[in-house]
């Protein structure tokens, strides 16, 4: 049989050899044909490589768009937190600052309405002390006033209204002692150039009020009093040396500010304390009253967002 196989063989070889050399033609289309198979294969094979390199930029560029997105998206919702953190912070340190700032003006309220009782309870005294008073002090002294010497104290005002106050001198009965006498408050006319039309006692009297210590002057450059020998005279503070020098007297080195009016038309509202209790009281109810809102405010917060908070843990979880 190996004999037959090995002699078949070369008979198909020669058959096919003769068949090639009958049609030449054949042959070449043969092999066309079999070349183009193999070129199709190789650009098949390319695009598919094309195609796989092309999928692959793609997956790429989409997971580097998501990783962007989504950390835009941490950003962005770190942001809000930041801040309703710092505003969360902020209100639970303002409670009790508020509520201290509160605690404070009751404190003080508490302070002066002691202080205010002590000076209406404190003994009238009826002789000037040797030094300037540190505190108001109720005194009644008798004597009268210098007639038409007196000061106009400018820019003072009373409910939106400009004015002036009195300043009168009082000559002490039986003592060599001159004293400021603060007689109240007065209109001041429309035209500036106009003094307002005053009278004062000319009798011996006695006057009750409080007993104050001397203000100290403060100027610029510029008298107290103005250069005018007429009287009244318009000053602007009442350094009690400057008017001493202007009066050439010795003052008291303070102030008696009366309790009742005696000159007409003049309006007595000065207080001992430069500030009543009431407006103290007035403050802390502000204060209290912020503190309160503030905690509403926060607890509001608070519940508003414990539900959000619990959500985001469910679904991190």
């Amino acid at each position: 049989m190996g004999l037959q196989v090995a002699g078949i063989e070369p008979d198909q070889q020669g058959r096919d050899q003769q068949q090639a050399e009958q049609h030449p033609q054949c042959q070449r289309v043969d092999r066309a044909l079999a070349s183009g198979t193999v070129g199709n294969q190789k650009v098949e094979r390319r695009e598919q490589a094309d195609d796989h390199r092309c999928k692959q930029n793609q997956n790429q560029q989409l997971e580097s768009h998501d990783g962007v997105s989504s950390s835009d998206g941490v950003s962005k919702d770190r942001a809000p937190r930041r801040i309703k953190r710092v505003a969360l912070i902020a209100g639970v340190m303002l409670v009790p600052l508020l509520s201290a700032l509160g605690g404070w003006q009751v404190m003080r309220g508490g302070e002066k309405a002691r202080l205010l009782a002590a000076l209406q309870s404190s003994e009238v005294r009826y002789q000037l002390p040797v030094e300037s008073p540190v505190q108001p002090l109720r005194v009644e002294l008798t004597g009268s006033l210098l007639p038409e010497r007196y000061f106009l104290l400018d820019n003072r005002t009373r409910q939106g209204r400009v004015g002036y106050e009195v300043l009168a001198v009082l000559q002490l009965a039986g003592e060599p002692l001159q004293l400021l006498l603060n007689l109240g408050w007065v209109p001041a006319p429309v035209d500036r150039t106009q003094l307002p039309p005053l009278t004062l006692p000319v009798t011996t009297a006695s006057f009750r009020g409080w007993l104050t210590a001397a203000e100290p002057g403060f100027r610029l450059d510029e008298p107290v009093v103005e250069s005018t020998s007429a009287w009244p005279q318009r000053i602007q503070q009442p350094d009690w040396r400057n008017l001493s020098a202007r009066l050439g007297v010795a003052l008291y080195p303070g102030m008696l500010r009366v309790e009742q009016p005696y000159l007409a038309g003049a309006e007595i509202e000065w207080q001992p304390i430069n500030m009543p209790p009431a407006k103290h009281y007035a403050y802390a109810l502000q204060w209290f009253g912020l503190a309160l809102m503030t905690a509403v405010w926060l607890l509001w917060w608070v519940r508003k967002e414990a539900p959000r908070a619990t959500w985001r843990g469910d679904s991190n979880g």
